[in-house]
């Protein structure tokens, strides 16, 4: 009986150290490829946020532009069209700002999400000023939705197909056309000329008069 006990005691204790071993034998086996692993991680950790930086830096001063301008209220196309950046990389790039502080969002159609940095002490860290001529926290969204010295924005393809009443795979065929705009005039209901902005994605008011 005794030894009985004894060799089911030796079986659980083999049973927990053999696993154990396998592990140590794994790790001083595999230890430079983790090791490898983690580094590349941190390396490439870093260098995103050098690039973030970097771009940070870049667009910043306009970013800062517009807020004044649209009093503490913006659009990823109001960004993408000042900075010439891809639409992608402006609405990143206010998601993070907006994160930072504490922004809201709403979604404007023909616009997409417009966003507003409405809190004072939003403002004052972007700005880096005392007092704001008036207070943001007293205003709604609608009070501050940016005065606009043009009734049409960019639109994406989508849209101005339907304000153009023809089919999406239209634009497509014409957009690259040196007639696009004299096109797109005839076409639009209120006279605009329009072009395509390859890099932003979207189609640009060339004017407002018909």
């Amino acid at each position: 009986m005794a030894g009985q006990a004894i060799d089911r005691g030796t079986t659980g204790i083999l049973i927990l150290i053999i696993p154990f071993a396998l592990f140590v034998v794994f790790l001083y086996s595999a230890w430079p490829i983790l090791l490898a692993i983690v580094a590349l991680s941190i390396a490439l950790r870093l260098w995103q946020q050098y690039q973030w930086k970097v771009l940070g830096d870049r667009i910043n001063p306009a970013f800062n532009a517009l807020l004044k301008e649209n009093k503490g209220c913006l659009t990823a196309v109001d960004l993408s069209l000042r900075c010439d950046l891809a639409l992608n990389t402006a609405q990143q790039f206010l998601e993070h700002r907006a994160n930072e502080y504490g922004a809201q969002r709403k979604v404007v159609p023909e616009r997409g999400t417009l966003y507003y940095f409405l809190t004072a002490s939003a403002l004052g860290a972007i700005f880096d000023t005392s007092t704001p001529a008036s207070d943001p926290e007293a205003l709604t969204p609608e009070e501050l939705t940016p005065s606009d010295p043009t009734p049409q924005k960019a639109l994406i393809q989508a849209e101005l197909a339907k304000r153009l009443d023809v089919h999406s795979g239209t634009l497509t065929k014409r957009k690259s056309d040196s007639s696009f705009s004299d096109w797109s005039r005839e076409k639009d209901p209120d006279g605009i000329a329009w072009q395509y902005a390859a890099k932003q994605k979207l189609f640009i008011p060339l004017t407002n008069e018909k």
